[in-house]
């Protein structure tokens, strides 16, 4: 069978790719960054897809014919509108092309959704999900399966698993939304993969709606302290946070563009979890048997890349801000608040000129910049290297003994700071 997935280098998508290729069949990885997919997958086809401008039947004809493909699955989605109404194209425009595409060539689709978001009437994230939905059953002569997962866990984690994952290492605590009351039905990575390729295996099942949920119920708080043993952490003390009191920061989060903390993350908390029992289609429809939460856990033991992990996606984000307001106060305090200190520094080491006070400003505007791209998540790694450039040259220019033994640490510091900047560009990505 020879398969197309769409998002093969997402978290979801890249397990499908896997499990495909173990059972023998033929993977197309469709995907925006083809070098990365090539290096992760080198024996599969790689085909560049672009949803924000595939929104005619014509390109996905052009891959489905040029490619000979059987079966699409569509793992593509996110979680927020950040650009240009781009959720549209993800989840609406793209989508509706591809599956006139599919219906014309007669390819299979499978199609992944989220499990949920029913009753959720105000994000763009579920409005947009439910829209797709909308657009698939509509296509009555093609065959198609919608498969709808809670919360995915494994052995890799990404989104809101790797962000549970980071709240249950906090150290010596469990933060909690609402005393960690809401109920979800994890379902471990093996599973799902099983589904999908159960459906791709079997044409017999059609215009299923399958809610992808493991065996239990099991509250929020449940599923951090499980996941802070299965880390090798002591249980702690938990306590719990009122949506009303994180309100604000996550309007701050949704600002700056995070995938973390923002409006849609608590909105989707607040919607009470339709019941497995009054589901339609479940994975034993066809004939998946998932694993228990506990078995699906502490059966695949954790390793210390687990802890670290957890723990540096939390701390990352903690020091992204910390770093992005040192720079801004610090260009802002340097070139506009105090640059007569500024110039006395240039003085001392002999660089003191008629356009020094320009120079000192334009250095401290760059910092500005960079240090808000700390902030806003963006080109981390370009601002990174441009201030460790920076600091490598001060280390240069300031030889003096006396700014190295002031007793505040003086030019010492560069060195703690030299490392942070490593440790993000270290940790910079939060998926491959």
């Amino acid at each position: 069978m020879k398969v197309l997935v769409l998002g093969a280098n997402g978290f979801l998508g890249s397990n499908i790719v896997g499990r495909l290729i173990k059972s023998g069949h033929e993977v197309v990885c469709g995907a925006r960054r083809l070098d990365t997919v090539t290096l992760r997958f080198p024996d599969c086809t790689a085909v560049h897809i672009d949803f924000s401008k595939m929104h005619t039947p014509e390109p996905w004809l052009d891959i489905l014919k040029k490619n000979k493909v059987d079966v699409v699955v569509n793992a593509v989605g996110a979680l927020l509108n950040k650009i240009n109404n781009a959720i549209q194209d993800l989840h609406v425009h793209a989508p509706k092309a591809l599956f006139e595409a599919c219906e014309k060539q007669k390819v299979r689709v499978i199609h992944i959704s989220a499990f949920g978001i029913q009753n959720e009437k105000k994000t763009d994230y579920s409005i947009t999900k439910k829209t797709t939905i909308q657009l698939l059953e509509e296509h009555v002569n093609l065959h198609w399966n919608i498969v709808s997962p809670s919360v995915v866990y494994g052995d890799a984690s990404s989104g809101i698993a790797s962000t549970l994952r980071a709240l249950s290492a906090t150290p010596f605590c469990v933060p909690l939304v609402d005393k960690g009351k809401s109920t979800v039905y994890p379902i471990h990575m093996d599973d799902f993969t099983a589904i999908i390729l159960k459906l791709v295996e079997n044409p017999k099942f059609k215009h299923l709606s399958m809610a992808a949920l493991g065996k239990d119920a099991i509250t929020v708080k449940k599923f951090l302290m499980n996941y802070r043993a299965w880390l090798g952490l002591k249980p702690g003390f938990s306590f719990s946070l009122s949506r009303q009191w994180l309100w604000p920061f996550a309007l701050i989060g949704e600002f700056l563009g995070s995938d973390k903390l923002n409006t849609t993350s608590l909105r989707l908390m607040s919607v009470p979890t339709p019941k497995r029992e009054a589901q339609a289609c479940l994975p034993e429809t066809v004939g998946v048997s998932t694993q228990s939460w506990p078995v699906g856990l502490f059966g695949h033991p954790a390793g210390i890349q687990s802890l670290w992990h957890a723990r540096l996606f939390g701390l990352k984000t903690g020091l992204l801000i910390l770093l992005g307001l040192f720079w801004i106060m610090k260009g802002l305090i340097a070139g506009f608040i105090n640059p007569a200190k500024t110039l006395d520094l240039l003085k001392a080491i002999h660089l003191y000129g008629p356009s020094s006070l320009l120079y000192i400003q334009f250095f401290c505007v760059i910092e500005i910049i960079l240090g808000t791209c700390f902030l806003f998540g963006r080109y981390i790694v370009f601002a990174s290297i441009v201030l460790l450039s920076f600091l490598i040259t001060d280390l240069f220019l300031f030889t003096p003994l006396h700014y190295w033994i002031d007793p505040m640490g003086g030019m010492l510091k560069i060195f703690p700071l030299i490392g942070l900047h490593l440790v993000i560009l270290s940790i910079n990505k939060d998926h491959i």
